[in-house]
Formats: structure tokens, sequence, C-alpha cells
């Protein structure tokens, strides 16, 4: 291999390490392909009624879905506590396992003002829910504003109305620690850092999603482009790593040309 050659494609490594990957995707939903009235493929209910919950794909209108033409609406309009779930290839979370996330593009049309209630996104195994990344999505006493809730403390300020990306991911230390990172819309800086620890069980054999709503009146978001993944992984460290094999392999060559060792 020549010089220029190893060297393009030693860029072409360090450049393809800085893009970004879904890596491994165990389920990735644009809901396109689903009947328009029913709930999306795959996802069932595990709190209140199938006959008087309005969660159901619908077509493009209001809003313009990112990827026409049909979303997933989540809608509460009763007081009641609706659940939907859906299930992915399990996989288990430890010090040398890639991160794991899950995203989607989201558009609250309604919310009422009350910080308790809201729309929660939660990770299960077949048992317990992992703690982390247990987010509630919350109305803000700023008119056209919603949040997210962890537990008591307000997380980002985002207006209601609009298309925004959120992007949950777990980065592990050990089997039952590490840390947990919510980004909004710029996927390179977290709003909001979360460290782990006794979650010993819970990482173990994830394999559930589950959107729950809580209590609450009047209140309907949209969700598109759902993808939970297992991304590949990729850091300058391993390129540098790659990159230093090549070049000794190199001068190895040439000390046994130029003088037999």
């Amino acid at each position: 291999m020549s010089k220029s050659l190893m060297l393009s494609c030693v860029a072409a490594l360090i450049a393809m390490a800085a893009s970004p990957s879904f890596g491994s995707v165990v389920l990735q939903q644009t809901f396109d392909n689903d009947t328009v009235g029913v709930l999306p493929s795959g996802w069932s209910y595990f709190s209140g009624s199938a006959a008087t919950s309005p969660n159901t794909v619908v077509q493009n209108g209001v809003p313009a879905t990112p990827t026409p033409p049909n979303v997933f609406q989540n809608e509460i309009t009763d007081g009641a506590q609706y659940g939907v779930r859906t299930s992915f290839t399990p996989f288990s979370l430890t010090a040398d396992s890639n991160v794991f996330s899950y995203e989607f593009d989201l558009y609250v049309d309604e919310m009422v003002n009350n910080f308790s209630s809201g729309f929660q996104f939660r990770v299960w195994n077949n048992f317990s829910i992992i703690s982390v990344g247990d987010y509630r999505l919350v109305s803000f006493p700023t008119a056209g504003t919603f949040g997210f809730s962890d537990n008591s403390l307000p997380i980002g300020t985002f207006a209601q109305d609009t298309w925004h990306h959120v992007k949950f991911v777990i980065d592990p230390s050990s089997t039952d620690a590490g840390v947990g990172m919510l980004f909004v819309n710029d996927m390179n800086t977290p709003i909001h850092t979360e460290p782990y620890s006794g979650e010993f069980g819970r990482t173990a054999n994830m394999q559930l999603f589950d959107i729950l709503t809580h209590n609450t009146q009047l209140s309907r978001i949209y969700i598109d482009n759902f993808t939970v993944a297992i991304p590949e992984p990729a850091g300058i460290t391993a390129i540098a790593g790659l990159a230093g094999a090549t070049l000794m392999r190199r001068r190895r060559c040439r000390c046994r040309r130029r003088h037999g060792c």
C-alpha cells in the first residue's frame, strides 16, 4: 500500500468515525405503512381501554409530518391513564457494551398546565423499569411551552406546535451504573445529564419501550421516526490504533526488505 493511499484510507476511516450513525438498530418505525385509526404495528395497550383511547396512527395534515404520510398520535382527554407499549430485540447493558439510545421526532399540540402530569417515556426489561431516562413531558406555566421533568426537576423550555427531535442515551460503566443523557434538537450537547447506579438487573434483557399518560386533561402529542438503537463504537482512539498498526506493518516490511530483519 502506498503512503498516499494509506493516509487516504485513514482519513476516510476518521471521517466515518465522526459521522453520526444509528449503528445496530433494533427497532425503527416511521408509521407510514401502518393502518390509520388504530395503534401502530407492534404496539399494544397495557393501561386504559382500547375502545376509548385516541392513541392511533393519523395521516399527514395538522401537524405536517417530517416524513409523510403518517404519525403516531398520543392523546388524553378524559383525565384517565393510558399506556401503550412496543417491544424490541432484548439485550443487556454491561461495562463493555455499546451505548443504548431511543429517539423520535416530537410535536406537542396540546398540554395542560400541570407539572405533575404529562406523557412519560420509559424503558423496561420484562419485570422492572430502568429509572434513568424516566422522563415526563410536561407543560410549563409560560403559555405555549413545554419541557421535561425528571422527578421534580424542570428541564428545558421548548415551543409547542413545532417539531423537535428528542434523543436519550444510556452509557453504562458497569452492569448497574453509568450515565444517561437527554438531547433535544442539538444532538451534540445534552440538555440534561444524569448519573445512575443500583440498576442491577434492570439493564439486563431490556426489551420494552412505553408511553404513559398521567391523569391529565386535553393533552396531545405526535411522534414520528421512532428508533431504538445500540450505536456502533467509533472513536479516534480506535482509528488511531488502526493507523498505528498499519504504519508499524509498513516499517516491518521495509526492515525485512532492506536488512533481512
